[in-house]
């Protein structure tokens, strides 16, 4: 017949039994789990390397464009808006009359030039009777290009009248760079 202990051991049994198949199951999860994390730590490190890396090469593209950089900075102002051919003629006299040098005519409009193939528009400033001797025209000129950077002379000439000369002086300014950075 049975024994008084074998229903309470059977249970025992069954319970040590689920107990086993319950950690063999957690002892599974557990090193999946352990791969899986195993796996993203390479993965991180592998992350981790790229970025070391990208910050490298960032670190010296940033030290090669660190001339432009300043460039732009410096030469950020002289592609303001307004920056055109009637401006270029108030400077025209503003400077003239710091020079000691007479500026009669002066007259501004717009030409159109050849940029990588694109028709562009460059502001043209003229001063026609500009007149002095020949060291403040000189200085005049100096000191018109100092306040226009980008402007570039088209056509210079002197003419004899008298005891002075009169100077026939044609700048351009490449208009349209400021109107792409404004876009």
């Amino acid at each position: 017949m049975s024994s008084p202990y074998s229903i309470p051991s059977f249970v025992l049994v069954a319970i040590v039994g689920g107990i086993g198949l319950f950690g063999l199951q957690a002892h599974k999860s557990l090193k999946a789990h352990a791969a899986s994390l195993a796996d993203i730590t390479a993965e991180s490190d592998d992350v981790a390397q790229n970025i070391s890396i990208r910050k490298q090469a960032l670190t010296v593209v940033t030290e090669s464009a660190s001339p432009v950089n300043s460039f732009m900075a410096e030469w950020s102002a002289h592609f303001a808006p307004g920056k055109d051919g009637n401006a270029i003629l108030s400077d025209f006299s503003r400077i003239g009359n710091e020079q000691t040098v007479s500026v009669q005519g002066r007259k501004s409009g717009l030409n159109e030039t050849m940029w990588h193939g694109v028709p562009v528009g460059v502001q043209v400033a003229q001063g026609t009777a500009v007149s002095s001797e020949y060291y403040r025209l000189l200085n005049w000129l100096g000191a018109v290009e100092r306040a226009w950077p980008l402007a570039r002379v088209d056509t210079f000439s002197f003419e004899q009248n008298g005891a002075s000369l009169s100077l026939f002086v044609k700048l351009s300014h490449p208009s349209f760079i400021v109107d792409k950075l404004n876009k």
